[in-house]
């Protein structure tokens, strides 16, 4: 049954329905339905308690590790999420293709700041899903970012290297670069990122560990 626009009294009655034995055949299809609405509806902690209930039927429902691992990325528990959507990946039937598991992952590594995973991810989206707009969007995006600090540093020290065996620098001269080198990068690392803070100082979340990473101390 489609729940989209039915008063929330009647999920409720739906919700006692399910406490029966007898519905239980139904019992996934209909609590994924009521996550569903749930999640729509703003109410993440409801909508997760449903699809847990859909899973203690069907540990093993793709979509419902799927829809569940997307509430967790809108809360920005991004370990939960990734794991959920692999676990989705795992077991998802070949018929159906897997597009959705791919384009969510590529969405969980992309806020993680994993812009090369995240590209790969949506790259197979789209060769299951040709056309896919979302993913071609955020395809673009990636395309279009800068170097990050650590491609940078790559390409000058290459650079840097290559000049050193045409010079001919001595020992010295080539100690006091990888010195600059790395002061350099050590700085880069520290600055903040644009969420405020350092890339090292990222907090994360983990619902399955009971509690949130601390950020580190400042040294």
């Amino acid at each position: 049954m489609a729940l989209e626009g039915v008063p929330p009294c009647c999920c409720q009655e739906s919700e006692q329905q399910l406490a029966d034995k007898s519905h239980r055949p139904r019992a996934v299809a209909t609590w994924h339905q009521l996550g569903n609405f749930w999640r729509t509806k703003g109410d993440p902690r409801r909508a997760i308690e449903c699809f847990r209930k859909a899973l203690s039927v069907a540990p093993h429902h793709p979509e419902v590790l799927l829809s569940l691992a997307k509430v967790l990325f809108r809360l920005q528990y991004l370990d939960d999420a990734i794991f959920l959507t692999r676990r989705s990946l795992e077991v998802v039937p070949p018929e159906k293709g897997a597009w959705q598991q791919y384009f969510t992952l590529g969405e969980i590594f992309k806020a993680y700041g994993h812009y090369q995973e995240a590209e790969v991810h949506f790259r197979h989206t789209l060769d299951l899903q040709p056309g896919y707009e979302p993913a071609l969007k955020l395809l673009k995006e990636l395309e279009e970012m800068p170097l990050s600090p650590w491609q940078s540093y790559t390409y000058f020290i290459i650079g840097s290297l290559a000049s050193e065996a045409i010079s001919a620098r001595n020992g010295a001269d080539g100690g006091q670069f990888q010195v600059v080198v790395v002061l350099l990068f050590l700085n880069n690392l520290e600055r903040p990122a644009p969420n405020g803070c350092s890339r090292a100082q990222r907090p994360q979340k983990s619902l399955w560990s009971g509690r949130r990473h601390k950020k580190p101390a400042p040294t």
